[in-house]
């Protein structure tokens, strides 16, 4: 597992503003030293960061951790449906969509056009690097 000082050279190479530098090792703080977090949304890591950091800043923070050499963030989705079903999708899933305009529901299989304001990103915390 890379040391906290070696994440900490990364980030100053792989990010391009002081902003960014900071925010991304308080993220990375808070994801090492919480067990209890379990879910990362780009509002609670606004949150985590006292809302004082632009939101682009803190997507960027995010992404960065997502990606090699960190990967201690694994992105994950998901699909709300109307009837309150909650279904897992692969970044495929999502590609495909996009590329589309349109996804089969997950249960279904319906073809749905209207998905966009369904589909959550959130990333969930990978403390041990495993993928």
């Amino acid at each position: 597992m890379m040391d906290d000082m070696l994440a900490f050279e990364n980030m100053e190479k792989m990010l391009d503003s002081d902003d960014a530098v900071r925010g991304c090792k308080a993220l990375y703080r808070y994801i090492m030293d919480n067990e209890s977090a379990t879910h990362v949304t780009l509002a609670g890591a606004c949150k985590v960061l006292n809302n004082s950091y632009d939101p682009r800043v803190v997507f960027s923070c995010l992404w960065a951790l997502s990606n090699t050499p960190f990967e201690v963030l694994i992105p994950r989705y998901e699909f709300h449906d109307d009837e309150g079903g909650i279904h897992p999708l692969t970044a495929s899933d999502v590609w495909e969509a996009k590329r589309h305009g349109s996804m089969p529901h997950p249960e279904t299989g319906n073809l749905l056009e209207d998905y966009e304001d369904k589909v959550f990103l959130y990333f969930c915390p990978n403390r041990g690097r495993e993928r």
